[in-house]
């Protein structure tokens, strides 16, 4: 079984990258690995529909897959970090793409 989150995002794509280069330049130790970041893409309109029953109006997607699941330490701290580097109001992650992992705090 995967472990995955999404993260959907109001940022444009570009904007979406540029958090997602800085995340890996700030936390190599984390998203170089254990987890791994993929870059955002634009959402198509199912992915649209998704984002929305999770109450954000997404332009964005990416998606954190955690590469080693013995090698778990860190997830939590991550997916904080990716909260206040977007900021809670631009960014909704979910586990699966059925449950909300809402910022810790």
């Amino acid at each position: 079984m995967a472990i995955d989150y999404a993260g959907h995002c109001r940022l444009s794509v570009a904007e979406a990258r540029m958090r997602i280069a800085e995340a890996r330049q700030a936390h190599p130790d984390w998203f170089d690995f254990p987890f791994r970041l993929t870059d955002p893409r634009a959402l198509r309109n199912f992915d649209a529909g998704i984002a929305r029953e999770f109450g954000i109006e997404a332009q964005s997607r990416f998606t954190l897959f955690v590469q080693d699941k013995e090698k778990l330490d860190g997830l939590e701290d991550a997916l904080d970090y990716l909260y206040a580097l977007f900021g809670p109001d631009n960014l909704v992650l979910t586990w699966g793409l059925d449950t909300i992992r809402p910022p810790r705090g």
